[in-house]
């Protein structure tokens, strides 16, 4: 499992908006590293959800729940998106301004790198964040799993599974199990959340 980190401006898409949506599209990117980020994500991954230019801290940890597909937005068909969800918001808001005085987070690239979106973490940084965070680091994805289906994205009630203390197919957190359905052969034609849009060029 790689770790990531994804840039979004509170006043267009927050982290509110994030749990409350469950699900949503991470598109819009249009720099070719932060693209070729995205590209390299796959489900299962995590990421820390990014307050930029307002507030400028973590607040919660996503999990990528549908890799790189195409994003119809773009006409030259060179960018793409993936599909998100909510797995926890931390315990204590992590700033720029802390993480610029950790020496393990020297190399960052959040702080190496600015302007870039779509950040990787590495497991150390990722470890060293979340503990000042006051979470712990996840071991294990949260399940999604490919279903065949409609084609539309359901969101039902966490159901047990057979290990005490784990939801099944859901981030623990919100209690809610976000199932993939098979991609339809056109993906204009989903119904989509409203997502991100951070239009990062």
């Amino acid at each position: 499992m790689a770790h990531w980190l994804l840039k979004s401006e509170p006043a267009k898409y927050s982290w509110d908006q994030m749990v409350k949506d469950k699900r949503t599209h991470w598109d819009g990117v249009r720099n070719f590293q932060a693209a070729n980020n995205l590209r390299a994500m796959k489900a299962g991954d995590r990421a820390f959800f990014y307050h930029s230019n307002e507030g400028k801290d973590i607040v919660g940890v996503v999990e990528i729940v549908r890799p790189f597909y195409p994003d119809p937005a773009d006409p030259s068909g060179k960018f793409g998106m993936v599909d998100v969800a909510p797995v926890m918001p931390v315990k204590k808001s992590v700033s720029l301004a802390e993480m610029r005085e950790v020496p393990e987070l020297s190399g960052f690239s959040l702080l190496r790198q600015s302007r870039l979106s779509v950040c990787p973490v590495t497991d150390k940084e990722w470890a060293v964040i979340c503990k000042m965070a006051g979470i712990r680091a996840p071991l294990r994805s949260a399940g999604f799993r490919l279903r065949a289906g409609s084609g539309q994205h359901r969101h039902s009630g966490a159901r047990r599974s057979r290990e005490p203390g784990i939801h099944e197919h859901g981030p623990l957190e919100y209690g809610f199990r976000a199932r993939h359905c098979a991609a339809p052969r056109n993906d204009e034609s989903v119904s989509r959340p409203k997502g991100p849009q951070t239009r990062w060029r």
